[in-house]
């Protein structure tokens, strides 16, 4: 194959996650797997009351410190800047990947990473800064 991916999936409830998973074609290189939800109550991860102290601690119990608040904006602002910008094709779209390309590709990996180092990113997503941003 020309392209290998590695996938990044999201599952709602157990019952999404028993009922297993579809036949993935062969250039799918890695999935990674991550619940929005939590064993104890089956509920979506962070649906319930949010405060200030809430929204601004991860799924782990650990707080965001400065640098990973500033980490996380930037990656979200460099992955709304690449879906939202209109670039000019030219004749051939597939002749190269712009700018934006590079953007989203640096933010989507960026929030990966983050939330690989740190968890939380459901919460975060959901933060004052992302309203911002967007």
């Amino acid at each position: 194959p020309q392209h290998e991916f590695d996938l990044f999936a999201l599952s709602r409830s157990a019952h999404q996650e028993d009922q297993g998973w579809v036949r993935l074609p062969h250039h799918v290189s890695r999935v990674r797997t991550a619940p929005l939800w939590t064993p104890e109550d089956g509920t979506l991860r962070g649906s319930g009351e949010r405060g200030l102290l809430a929204r601004l601690v991860t799924g782990g119990g650990v707080s965001f410190g400065r640098r990973d608040r500033r980490r996380f904006a930037a990656h979200v602002k460099a992955l709304a800047t690449a879906i939202c910008a209109t670039e000019d094709a030219g004749p051939d779209p597939a002749a190269g990947a712009g700018p934006g390309a590079e953007l989203f590709t640096e933010g989507l990996y960026g929030l990966a990473e983050l939330a690989r180092e740190r968890g939380g990113l459901h919460l975060a997503l959901r933060s004052e800064t992302t309203v911002r941003i967007l």
